[in-house]
């Protein structure tokens, strides 16, 4: 897995003129964690969603342990659907962590 700040992480509440749309580690005194180009509809939102990275991540994470962990009679269109949203959170979790 490659290693990345810890979270939480915070997105500045207004874009700077120099940096752009900062993204913050507060733990590590303000680490950058990256500066989102400013100048586009989606800046504040692209921002936002950079910072919630770790939070998201973990919880994925949870459910994925969790739905590896029951044993409910579904249909078979419920199974498959459950089943493709477990392989889908999988690889999001993999390709979070470095993986393909």
């Amino acid at each position: 897995m490659s290693k990345y700040t810890k979270g939480p992480w915070l997105a500045a509440a207004k874009p700077s003129s120099i940096v752009g749309w900062p993204v913050v580690a507060p733990r590590d005194m303000g680490r950058s964690i990256c500066n989102v180009t400013t100048g586009h509809e989606d800046s504040e939102g692209n921002a936002l969603l950079i910072a919630a990275a770790p939070e998201l991540l973990a919880a994925l994470k949870r459910l994925s342990r969790l739905y590896q962990g029951i044993y409910v009679t579904m249909s078979d269109g419920e199974m498959t659907a459950c089943r493709d949203a477990w392989v889908e959170a999988d690889a999001a979790i993999a390709r979070a962590e470095g993986g393909s």
